[in-house]
């Protein structure tokens, strides 16, 4: 229905109408929501892939803090 059709109904039928529509437009904006958070972690997700510290570049694991990785010779 656009708004030339209202013309030719009722107020209530008008009313019903623009409840559906703003009901329709709330589950829309929701969803939209939705999506946006959803790539809003995504770009997180992507930002700490590309930034994050490399496990290459740590010395997590050894027995020796002190021991060269074959990274410490090359740099």
């Amino acid at each position: 229905m656009s708004i030339t059709d209202f013309g030719n109904r009722s107020k209530d039928e008008i009313i019903e109408y623009l409840i559906d529509e703003h009901n329709a437009m709330e589950r829309e904006t929701a969803q939209l929501r939705q999506e946006l958070a959803e790539a809003k972690e995504t770009i997180e997700e992507f930002k700490r892939m590309i930034f994050a510290s490399r496990s290459e570049k740590k010395h997590v694991g050894y027995d020796n803090p002190e021991q060269l990785t074959l990274m410490d010779l090359f740099n």
